[in-house]
């Protein structure tokens, strides 16, 4: 793990297999690929899943884990936790589509009464430990290259 003064990497493996759908796999980790379909607009025809739905689960679940995180610090035990992200698209002044907005709502659930005082507390703070969401609230900087050789 990362200390605070230092920086780390990912990398994603993206192979193109027909139309507009693509493998994705994580590199380093030994954990099953994925496919992101933009082909299909028809949920029921997709194979994948859309750009716009890993965006909004990216987030989703770096907020879950960080309030799970402020919690385990606190000792808060949990009866249940769920969280549902949804990312609304619409057009830009241009024309084109984009993801206008991401929602989440994260859903703790415990009957201790000293758990809920906790976990008021980590409400207050969370947010500003999601390396995700505080990246796209604050706009990432994103550098394409187009390698033709």
């Amino acid at each position: 793990m990362a200390t605070k003064d230092e920086g780390s990497t990912v990398a994603i493996g993206i192979a193109w297999e027909k139309d507009l759908t693509f493998k994705v796999s994580f590199e380093g980790l030994d954990v099953p690929s994925l496919r992101v379909d933009e082909t299909n607009k028809i949920e029921a025809d997709m194979i994948g899943v859309t750009p716009a739905r890993l965006l909004a689960s990216a987030v989703g679940s770096c907020l879950a884990s960080s309030l799970m995180f402020c919690m385990s610090k606190r000792n808060v035990q949990l009866d249940t936790f769920t969280a549902r992200a949804q990312a609304r698209t619409g057009r830009d002044p241009d024309g084109r589509l984009r993801v206008q907005e991401i929602s989440v709502d994260l859903l703790p659930r415990t009957t201790d009464p000293a758990a809920i005082k906790r976990l008021a507390e980590c409400k207050k703070v969370f947010e500003k430990f999601c390396t995700v969401t505080e990246s796209v609230r604050k706009g990432i900087k994103v550098v394409v290259n187009v390698v033709d050789e």
